[in-house]
């Protein structure tokens, strides 16, 4: 049984190792790949900053090459707006001011009637001294023309308009506002395909001429002037990447083993460390070992955070399993210990019970012989005898039946004002018979000035009773004894001292628990169930009170009691 157990035992431990083992390298596995994605991720913000760089940078020398006005038409929004005011359009309301009114005949073949509004007037503020009948009126260019003015009173809703010159006032039609945008788109469309057509002209012709200047730019000092004005792209790609933590770049030109600081996002020269490089122009012959690079101080945090969930859960239930572990094997031993205390028990009651059943046996079988049958003193001989021994068997019994009450909570202590040094001087005196089989001395010092306390006789004179006999029992010397009694403070204390055989560090840590005995090997030579220092403690702190123990190997033990003088009941 016990190598099985070992055997349970041993592969529980390798079990749990092998666990924390393969916890540990899942983890280290899960860091180590975010390392490499943060270090993929970074090297394509990169590469995809600098793509921009440089597609800005072929777009900047190709506008200062072709250098053409910007179309005189109205911008592509106001179109848009315009377009959205025709599907639904603003209604107010005309003042009633008849000299207001133009009528303009578009083409000769839709009327309607308009207002003109300069430099954002509202229309609380026209009035008939501002504007007269003959102020001429003008829509997108010219493109609307008037035919005739005509004054006339009527009462419509106009919409507003936006134009480049200026804010026009129409009546409300759809189709010929539709007309008007329609005409101003494909106006636009027409200058735009111009522009473009001549731009390619341009480029077609010189091409060769721009390929060969470009190429022999000088790249460097283009970037050291825009890097800090191209920081946003390298910052935009790793945004689009997931990293929005800080970092710090470098643009370093790296000539005969020496390595120079072009340009750099922080005032220190110095090189970056733990830094991320990337050649800016792989492909061009002119400008080569010209490298940026790039420095994240919050890397390793930022790693972290990416597994901190993963991390954290793995220690938890790492720590939850050790600790079901250890208390599983916990448990484990301590059945097992209590399972030999009781085997040692049931074997120490047996024979505590063996002997005076036998006895008894031996006493029966004498009553019964002829030679004992009539004779009246040998007859009470036996029969104290079997007395006697029917006795030791209750006591051990009750003792049994008290530790079990004890277990349960309901050890009854019946408190009432008692001299303790006469109950101590009783118990001295029993134990004085006992004692002089061996040869031995039992004194006591009661010093003790404040020695009447609430306390239970019978079970106060248990608890003393089990301390003289354990020191009777465990000596190979001729028992000296000695119990004293003082005050200190508030407290009585009593001391019972002997010359037996003492005891290491590890027994007096589990003398007061159930069944336990010093351990003698197999041998029998002790009498006592294991029970009784375990009682002692039990009654005295039913008194509140405490006891503790002092001893060495071969130099006896001293038992110390402490109670409380103003113990009530």
């Amino acid at each position: 049984m016990k190598k099985r157990f070992q055997i349970i035992l041993f592969l529980m431990i390798i079990s749990l190792f092998g666990l924390i083992f393969i916890q540990w390298l899942w983890i280290k596995y899960a860091i180590e790949t975010e390392k490499a994605r943060f270090d993929l991720l970074v090297y394509e913000s990169m590469k995809s900053a600098l793509a921009k760089v440089e597609r800005k940078k072929v777009y900047d020398f190709i506008d200062e090459k072709i250098e053409l006005p910007k179309p005189s038409i109205i911008k592509s929004e106001t179109l848009e707006e315009l377009t959205k005011i025709s599907e639904v359009i603003s209604v107010i309301e005309v003042p009633k001011i008849s000299n207001l009114k133009y009528k303009i005949d578009f083409d000769d073949k839709t009327q309607d009637y308009i207002d003109l509004l300069s430099d954002l007037d509202t229309i609380s503020l026209l009035a008939p001294k501002k504007y007269n009948h003959k102020d001429d009126v003008y829509f997108l260019d010219n493109e609307a023309q008037i035919i005739k003015k005509d004054l006339k009173e009527m009462e419509h809703d106009i919409i507003h308009i936006e134009d480049k010159h200026e804010y026009m006032m129409f009546f409300k039609n759809k189709d010929s506002l539709k007309r008007i945008l329609d005409i101003e788109r494909d106006k636009l469309r027409v200058e735009k395909e111009e522009l473009v057509k001549h731009k390619i002209e341009i480029f077609n012709e010189n091409i060769e001429q721009w390929v060969l200047e470009y190429s022999l730019e000088d790249n460097i000092n283009y970037l050291k002037d825009r890097m800090l004005k191209y920081n946003h792209h390298i910052s935009d790609a790793l945004e689009n990447n997931g990293i929005n933590i800080t970092f710090n770049y470098q643009l370093i030109k790296e000539e005969n083993d020496t390595t120079i600081v072009v340009s750099s996002s922080t005032e220190d020269s110095e090189l970056l460390p733990d830094k991320y490089r990337t050649e800016v122009y792989p492909d061009d012959i002119f400008t080569k070992n010209l490298y940026l690079v790039i420095s994240f101080p919050g890397k390793n945090a930022h790693i972290y955070k990416k597994v901190y969930i993963l991390v954290v859960g793995s220690v938890i239930f790492t720590l939850i399993i050790i600790l079901t572990f250890g208390s599983t094997l916990y448990y484990i031993l301590k059945q097992k210990k209590l399972s030999e205390i009781k085997s040692d028990f049931i074997n120490n009651m047996t024979h505590e019970f063996k002997t005076p059943i036998a006895t008894i046996g031996l006493a029966a079988d004498a009553l019964e012989s002829p030679k004992v049958m009539g004779v009246e003193k040998s007859t009470v001989y036996y029969l104290k005898i079997i007395r006697q021994e029917n006795k030791r068997m209750n006591n051990q019994v009750e003792r049994v039946l008290q530790m079990a009450l004890i277990e349960q909570g309901k050890l009854q202590i019946a408190l009432q004002e008692t001299d303790v040094h006469e109950i101590i001087q009783n118990c001295v005196d029993v134990a004085k018979f006992s004692i002089k089989k061996n040869v031995g001395k039992i004194s006591s010092s009661l010093r003790a000035t404040n020695f009447i306390l609430n306390i239970d006789e019978v079970h106060f004179a248990n608890v003393m009773n089990n301390l003289f006999d354990n020191a009777i029992k465990y000596t190979n010397k001729t028992p000296d004894i000695l119990v004293e009694t003082y005050n200190q403070q508030n407290m009585l204390c009593i001391r019972v001292s002997d010359n037996g055989v003492g005891m290491t560090k590890d027994v007096q840590m589990h003398i007061f628990d159930k069944f336990y005995r010093k351990p003698m090997g197999n041998i029998h030579n002790i009498k006592g169930f294991g029970l009784g220092l375990s009682y002692v403690k039990a009654v005295i702190e039913a008194h509140k009170g405490s006891i503790s123990v002092m001893s060495e190997p071969d130099n006896g033990s001293t038992f110390t009691i402490m109670l409380n003088c103003m113990t009530e009941q």
